[in-house]
């Protein structure tokens, strides 16, 4: 179902795309619980959806992602906080993120995408790896956004060349 769903989505049919995540989602609600790993990535994936469609404003991606984000963490049991370096973190919660630090950036709240994408890297690189290619990926993201920043802030921007020494 996802596999097609993608399909629909990259061909432009996106109320279909979208009519199938949502299905997806509420399948694996109801078969397997509401909070489930499967469930959250179908969430997930149903929001990107919802988004690529503009069926959503940014606010509401926003405060729908962060409501899932809260709810992975409490269910899987796994927070991280400046103060509380993390332990190997559930995949879904470091794509879950991701996609909200994305969902921040393009909203234009640049500073919180800045600190969550950090707190993403320092998940990463204990969960994953510090080579691992989705680490390398949020490592770069990162480093465009300091970077993108630097004009006003050079400290920020080295701290993102850092990153790749």
């Amino acid at each position: 179902m996802g596999k097609l769903a993608s399909l629909f989505g990259k061909t432009g049919q996106f109320s279909k795309a979208r009519r199938m995540r949502l299905t997806a989602a509420k399948l694996a609600e109801s078969l397997l619980d509401v909070h489930d790993p499967v469930t959250f990535m179908k969430i997930n994936k149903l929001l990107n959806c919802e988004n690529a469609m503009d069926h959503i404003t940014s606010e509401e991606l926003i405060r729908k992602r962060e409501k899932l984000l809260f709810d992975q963490r409490n269910f899987l049991g796994q927070r991280t906080t400046p103060a509380r370096p993390p332990t190997e973190i559930h995949p879904s919660i470091l794509e879950t993120m991701s996609f909200l630090a994305a969902d921040l950036k393009k909203a234009k709240h640049k500073a919180k995408a800045i600190e969550l994408r950090r707190e993403l890297l320092t998940a990463q690189k204990v969960s994953l790896s510090p080579a691992n290619r989705e680490t390398l990926r949020n490592m770069k993201r990162l480093t465009l956004m300091l970077t993108d920043k630097a004009r006003s802030h050079v400290a920020q921007a080295q701290e993102g060349l850092k990153l790749f020494e």
